[in-house]
């Protein structure tokens, strides 16, 4: 998939489950109070609460049940959730297996 402005993005967070929205905001740079700089990182317009932090944000086609791996959420304003780009976590940590089971 491709991670444009506009394209269709879900996540499923341990606190507020499964919601979906659009990108917003793509390759912004992002400080933590601490001032550590967070490069290239995407917003969405999806549902996010506390807890939620670390969860798997991705692209899910209804049609054929497949879903690619689009990110990592991170956080939220309130009213979009960001998330680091999966090949900004690649690049950082190198290579990734990803595994997955639905029941």
């Amino acid at each position: 998939g491709s991670l444009t402005q506009g394209a269709s993005l879900s996540k499923v967070g341990a606190t507020s489950g499964w919601t979906g929205g659009t990108i917003v905001s793509t390759c912004f740079d992002s400080y933590y109070a601490t001032g550590k700089k967070l490069r290239c990182q995407y917003d969405f317009s999806a549902v996010s609460r506390s807890g939620d932090s670390g969860s798997p944000v991705f692209q899910y086609e209804s049609s054929t049940g497949k879903a690619w791996l689009a990110g990592i959420l991170w956080g939220s304003n309130g009213s979009t959730t960001a998330f680091s780009p999966i090949s900004g976590v690649k690049t950082d940590l190198g290579s990734l297996t990803v595994y997955s089971k639905f029941f």
